[in-house]
């Protein structure tokens, strides 16, 4: 039940956040998807307070940034190796270096 809720959840949502950035508007994206509108406006203010700590309208091309404690990054791996997720520094040096010289 759970699953099924969850699945209508997501379809609306994504519904919502198409029709809401559509470049002809939420009628235009309403009628290609055949939604009808008294539901997907039921469904938009169902969503608005589900998520009502984040925004469905996107508010600037931005996105958001979210803010963890601060504990600082494991780059040092158990065997007190670099992590080898990490750029080779050689690298990260010479693209610094190309960086600063087109200032």
């Amino acid at each position: 039940m759970k699953n099924e809720n969850n699945k209508k959840l997501e379809f609306w949502r994504n519904h919502v956040i198409g029709a809401e950035s559509h470049p002809d508007g939420t009628s235009t994206y309403l009628r290609e998807h055949g939604l009808k509108s008294p539901t997907y406006f039921t469904w938009r203010k169902k969503l608005k307070k589900i998520d009502s700590h984040a925004t469905i309208l996107p508010s600037s091309p931005f996105l958001p940034v979210v803010v963890g404690n601060n504990k600082k990054p494991n780059i040092i791996n158990s065997k007190n190796k670099l992590n080898e997720n990490l750029p080779d520094p050689k690298w990260v040096a010479e693209v610094m270096l190309h960086l600063v010289r087109d200032l």
